[in-house]
């Protein structure tokens, strides 16, 4: 039996095959061509976009590496095998450079869910449109979910992940999608910091020390654990609070360049435009005059 190894990748269980779906197919095709994929040549993904730059598929990056350094071609390995080519990458660029990184191994690519021509330049040609073909389709998508998370926002829903300090998410039907509404055990230690700086007129590092002092615990991010400074207020913890305009009752959106996919920036002062899609859309902590 010949050696090949195989890919897979889902990003969105309701939008690509399953992990499972792919595999089964992959090995029923290679059996065909009378091929085997060993357990050490399955690379995989899941829940990993291949269009979002930030996102790093470690599968992916991995089976690469030992593309460029020659490690499958000594195993033996001659083909690989994939799905479709957007599983490999959804931006044309990286598909062609991951192409040309197996042609020049030695190993061929294989989709499995799409057929190419025989013929090596037609085959190219194909390669090229395909990969337009699903960058466009990627950017397209992308615009809807903007579009549809900027119409949930005007509507004074919280699309945005996780809540704010002090607030927690609550759904008026269970369809719907989550507002923002004060955290009872959190909201009294930010009506003290507001305290401090309109009654006391402290400082941020003041307010931060103060704070510290009085073991009112800090902003985190769940899931890290701090064993040092993990009660520490920090200047920038009351920064954050007082300059953000979600906590004058409003949703801020925050454009960006469609060509950059870079937030949009005010030529004037060089800060992010912010626009309020809704106001008061939930419970506020400071008006949107003092925010301002």
């Amino acid at each position: 039996m010949k050696l090949a190894a195989a890919y897979v990748r889902m990003s969105d269980a309701d939008q690509d095959l399953s992990p499972e779906q792919q595999w089964a197919m992959i090995e029923e095709k290679a059996r065909e061509d009378g091929y085997i994929v060993q357990g050490q040549h399955r690379f995989d993904d899941h829940g990993k976009s291949a269009w979002k730059k930030r996102v790093r598929r470690l599968g992916y990056e991995r089976m690469m590496r030992q593309v460029r350094e020659g490690r499958l071609t000594k195993a033996g390995v001659t083909k690989l095998y994939f799905w479709k080519l957007n599983r490999l990458a959804r931006r044309q660029l990286t598909q062609l450079q991951a192409l040309h990184e197996l042609e020049q191994a030695g190993i061929e690519a294989a989709p499995v869910g799409e057929s190419w021509p025989d013929n090596g330049k037609m085959r190219k040609i194909i390669q090229s449109i395909t990969g337009v073909m699903d960058e466009l389709y990627s950017d397209n998508l992308s615009e809807d979910v903007n579009r549809g998370m900027r119409h949930q926002a005007s509507r004074g829903y919280w699309v945005f992940g996780l809540p704010p300090y002090g607030y927690l998410l609550a759904k008026d039907k269970p369809e719907d999608s989550p507002r923002l509404q004060p955290d009872p055990a959190m909201w009294p230690h930010l009506e003290r910091l507001l305290e401090m700086r309109l009654v006391d007129c402290d400082g941020d590092r003041k307010i931060a020390e103060r704070l510290t002092l009085e073991r009112i615990p800090p902003p985190s991010r769940p899931g890290i654990k701090r064993a040092r400074h993990a009660h520490t207020w920090r200047p920038k913890h009351v920064r954050n609070v007082l300059t953000n305009p979600v906590y004058a009752g409003v949703i801020p959106w925050r454009p960006k360049d469609p060509k950059t996919s870079k937030r949009t920036r005010d030529p004037e002062t060089g800060e992010d435009v912010v626009e309020f899609l809704c106001q008061d859309a939930h419970a506020a902590l400071f008006t949107i005059e003092q925010w301002r």
